[in-house]
C-alpha cells in the first residue's frame, strides 16, 4: 500500500458511554478524506478494502495467559499522521479489543482489551508514535490506554499502558495532543498525560 493511499484513511468514530472527543476535525493536517468503517472491513475513500475482519486473529491476547473472542466486527479505526500505522477496534459477542496494524508489513498487534465491554480509539500523537484507546467497562467506567508503536508486544497488556485510571469517572473527554502531552478531561478535571516520561500534570 502506498504512503499516499495510507494518508487517505481517517478515523470515523462516535461518542459512546459518556465518552467524547473534543476539538476534533473530520480531516487531518494532510487533508485526508473520511473513510467508512464497516462491520467486516475498513475501506478508503476510493472504496478499496484496507483491512478485512478475517485478517484479525480470531482471539485477542489480553495478557500472557488469557485470550478472548473480540474479533467479530470492526467498530472504529484511526490512521497515524505518518501513514504507517492503523489503530482499529473490534468487538465480539461480549468483549472489545483494540489493535495496532503496521501498514508496512501488515503485522497486527493486540493493544487494548475490555472484558464484557468495548474499546474505542482517540487521536494519535503528532509524531505517529502513540495511539489512544479507551476501554469502556460494563459498569460505564472508562480507562485510557496508550499504545506505543515503537514497542508493540504480543498481548494487549504488554503493548498498551494505562497511565490514567478513569474507571470510577462518569465522564471522560479526550482532547488534543499538545507538546507531546494528551489533554484529558475526567469529570471536568483537566490532566495532561505525557507518555514519554510517564508523568501526569494538571492543565
Amino acid at each position: 500500500m502506498s504512503t499516499h493511499r495510507r494518508f487517505q484513511i481517517l478515523l470515523l468514530a462516535g461518542s459512546m458511554l459518556g465518552v467524547t472527543a473534543c476539538d476534533t476535525d473530520p480531516t487531518d493536517a494532510s487533508g485526508a478524506a473520511e473513510v467508512q468503517v464497516e462491520a467486516e472491513r475498513i475501506i478508503d475513500a476510493d472504496g478499496a478494502t484496507v483491512l478485512d475482519i478475517d485478517q484479525l486473529p480470531a482471539q485477542i491476547a489480553a495478557d500472557e495467559k488469557n485470550r478472548f473472542g473480540a474479533s467479530d466486527r470492526f467498530t472504529d479505526a484511526s490512521l497515524s499522521p505518518d501513514g504507517n500505522w492503523l489503530a482499529v477496534t473490534s468487538s465480539g459477542a461480549a468483549h472489545g479489543g483494540g489493535w495496532l496494524v503496521s501498514l508496512d508489513d501488515e503485522t497486527i498487534y493486540p493493544a487494548a482489551f475490555q472484558y464484557g465491554g468495548s474499546v474505542s480509539t482517540g487521536p494519535w500523537d503528532d509524531s505517529g508514535r502513540f495511539a489512544v484507546f479507551l476501554r469502556h467497562t460494563p459498569a460505564s467506567g472508562h480507562m485510557l490506554v496508550l499504545a506505543d508503536t515503537e514497542a508493540p508486544g504480543e498481548d494487549a497488556a504488554s503493548t498498551g499502558i494505562t497511565p490514567l485510571d478513569t474507571e470510577a469517572s462518569t465522564s471522560v473527554e479526550i482532547g488534543e495532543w499538545q507538546d507531546a502531552a494528551l489533554r484529558v478531561l475526567v469529570d471536568g478535571d483537566c490532566r495532561l498525560v505525557k507518555p514519554i516520561d510517564g508523568s501526569i500534570e494538571r492543565c
